[in-house]
């Protein structure tokens, strides 16, 4: 999965990049427990339509929990500040990758996965 911000024009000044993500899911199981999930969220940036280049990652992972009810989720976030300079046009993306122990069918569970950058 991937987020981006869009293109946007800047001066070259200090920008905040916050991004992040949450994920949750509950079900009912008489024999299972749940494994914690995680994934990675990786910051990627592209000056002027070049090629992206990764400039921060970070690990989300969950707590495991079990029994009759069993409930997943997961929730990390943070903001990178990019002092690289540069004017022209500038985009942000996140991509959510390195899924483990997530469910396989489509709509099991509720996810956000946000980017915001603001240049000062």
């Amino acid at each position: 999965m991937t987020l981006s911000t869009g293109a946007f024009a800047t001066k070259g000044g200090t920008r905040v990049i916050q991004y992040g993500m949450n994920y949750s899911r509950s079900y009912t199981s008489a024999t299972q427990t749940a494994a914690a999930l995680s994934c990675v969220l990786t910051l990627q940036r592209r000056l002027n339509g070049g090629a992206w280049t990764t400039i921060d990652s970070q690990q989300v992972v969950g707590p495991e929990s079990g029994g009759y009810l069993i409930a997943q989720g997961l929730d990390g976030s943070t903001s990178f500040f990019d002092n690289s300079g540069g004017s022209g046009t500038l985009e942000y993306r996140v991509l959510l990758g390195s899924r483990v122990n997530w469910p396989t069918l489509a709509g099991a569970g509720n996810q956000q996965t946000y980017i915001n950058a603001t240049e000062y």
